[in-house]
């Protein structure tokens, strides 16, 4: 079974491995135990103020590593129990390779950027996708539609190009973002949760054509813990959405019972505001039903085609301590003020 990119929602960073959780930051509210006339208060748990967006000045240079699953099948099932499969697909890609930021929007998001690869492996189906050399550049610039990813003096196949929009992303502009869906205005304690914006999530899912309620979408997000990574403090947090019923653009209405979608993610980030993130995984899994057969008789059960898409993605980022020019790509400036690359 061939996998068929679909549309990509245009939320900015909603379901991007790079931009989905670009940045926690916390800034700690420390109440300690205080003595006063010869009494010592309890301590108060420090509080941390949520942010899930981060700007990424134009010019910020770190190391990307980034890998993703993605799976589709599909089949016939009674209810929820499988009658017949009618085939399945995988692919796989992992790319590690030195990133260079050229543009930003408002918010600090990233819209423009170069990557010169270090690794790159992908496969479909178990077979090995065409290689992209070490050293070879890829140009990610924003577009209405998603992202727009070029290989600098070359093509990418429509094989890479499946694998890589996995990967790389860019930030989209006028659409909710992280914070927006999964934020919070008041600091949190260690352990906290906060339920989900759920209008946010009906706004971001609406800019491509999905229908869907506010009544559908729940879930949340929490505080987890504290801890460090490579002597640096970090905060984990982690969240979850749910929707019971949409409907994305394009869907064969002929007999289309339902969608539901969920999405989980963890992060890793850096106290220290001018950190970016470290590290990621998000995980969605889609499901389209269509009736097939409805109930005959009070014992009978439903049969629907049930078409499956899972996304497993990781993403690490490091900061790089040397030059463009020593690590990564080389950007230099136009006439016309656009980027161009040299290795």
């Amino acid at each position: 079974m061939r996998i068929v990119r679909t549309r990509r929602v245009p939320a900015r960073g909603f379901l991007g491995a790079l931009a989905l959780l670009i940045c926690l930051v916390s800034v700690p509210k420390v109440l300690g135990a205080q003595e006063a006339a010869g009494t010592q208060e309890a301590a108060v748990p420090p509080r941390y103020t949520i942010r899930l967006e981060r700007g990424a000045p134009s010019g910020t240079h770190f190391m990307l590593t980034a890998e993703a699953r993605i799976f589709r099948s599909e089949a016939v099932v009674e209810d929820e129990e499988e009658i017949e499969s009618e085939g399945s697909g995988e692919g796989r890609v992992r790319l590690e390779a030195a990133a260079t930021v050229y543009e930003i929007n408002k918010e600090g998001g990233i819209t423009r950027a170069e990557y010169k690869v270090r690794s790159f492996e992908g496969s479909i189906d178990g077979n090995p996708v065409e290689e992209i050399p070490p050293g070879s550049i890829l140009r990610t610039e924003n577009e209405e539609q998603g992202t727009r990813i070029t290989l600098v003096g070359g093509e990418l196949s429509s094989r890479q190009m499946l694998l890589l929009v996995q990967v790389l992303e860019t930030a989209q502009e006028d659409q909710p973002g992280d914070d927006d869906l999964f934020g919070t205005e008041e600091p949190q304690a260690m352990g906290s949760a906060w339920p989900i914006h759920a209008a946010a999530a009906v706004e971001a899912f609406s800019a491509n054509g999905t229908e869907l309620s506010a009544e559908s979408v729940s879930g949340g997000s929490r505080l987890v813990e504290k801890h460090e990574i490579a002597g640096v403090e970090c905060l984990k947090i982690e969240g979850r959405m749910d929707i019971s019923y949409m409907k994305p653009p394009g869907i064969d209405e002929t007999a289309f019972a339902n969608a539901r979608m969920t999405l989980e993610f963890q992060g890793d980030y850096p106290v220290d505001t001018a950190l970016l993130a470290f590290e990621g995984k998000i995980l969605s899994r889609l499901e389209i039903r269509h009736l097939l057969f409805g109930p005959e008789e009070e014992e009978d059960l439903p049969i629907y085609h049930l078409a499956v898409s899972e996304s497993e993605k990781s993403f690490s980022i490091r900061p790089l301590k040397g030059t463009p020019q020593e690590e990564g790509p080389k950007i230099e400036e136009s006439s016309e003020g656009s980027p161009s690359s040299a290795v």
